[in-house]
């Protein structure tokens, strides 16, 4: 990927190895049960090809499974999801579910070495979807006093407008823990390519300490 000046200051970066992009289990349980919830499990099973049924079923959320799967995956919760807002509250709502105890303890040991700020933060964008997604390459960058972006290549599932706004939620419920507000907007640059643009309100408001620093 490199350092693109373009996209601002680079923070952290994981590259891709050039094997086979894969998913981890994880997040094909929890977006399936978004659409159990919704009671649409059985159009999200009508909309899959009936070779992947079998397999979708049982699932192993601990499991690695390659991106064939995934995309007949998101292309049923595409068709059956189509709201933007839905999307990016399914992302909110999977990123507390399976990556709120993770995050937490990498902040506490993030803290232990000096303030936790959101920038600083975001030094753990590439290892938390490396968490869920291996064989892409993610980067961060500082893009102003309250804002950054994050950038995926290599992950042919963003053309799927449910797995680019579940994404946005991911990085809005992180950046929440340790920041007021968070706003993010994606910018689609290829077909297996986005930069997640986010941006944030520091506590302070209301008399608690600013958090983040230049």
């Amino acid at each position: 990927m490199g350092d693109r000046a373009e996209d601002g200051e680079l923070l952290a970066e994981v590259r891709a190895t050039g094997a086979p992009a894969e998913i981890r289990g994880t997040m094909l349980v929890a977006s399936r049960r978004a659409a159990d919830e919704r009671g649409l499990g059985d159009a999200y099973e009508a909309h899959l090809p009936p070779e992947h049924r079998e397999t979708l079923r049982g699932i192993n959320a601990l499991a690695w499974y390659p991106m064939a799967l995934a995309e007949v995956h998101y292309a049923a919760l595409d068709a059956l999801i189509p709201e933007e807002a839905d999307q990016l509250g399914i992302g909110r709502h999977v990123a507390a579910r399976v990556q709120g105890r993770f995050l937490a303890t990498l902040l506490r040991a993030m803290a232990v070495t000096g303030m936790v700020t959101p920038h600083r933060a975001f030094t753990l964008a590439p290892k938390l979807i490396g968490r869920n997604l291996r064989g892409v390459s993610v980067a961060a960058y500082r893009t102003g006093v309250d804002s950054a972006l994050v950038r995926v290549e290599g992950l042919e599932i963003l053309r799927h407008a449910f797995c680019r706004h579940t994404l946005r939620g991911w990085l809005e419920h992180g950046i929440e823990s340790i920041a007021a507000r968070a706003e993010t907007r994606v910018e689609v640059r290829a077909d297996d390519a986005v930069a997640l643009r986010v941006s944030w309100r520091p506590f302070g408001h209301d008399g608690r300490r600013v958090t983040t620093t230049l």
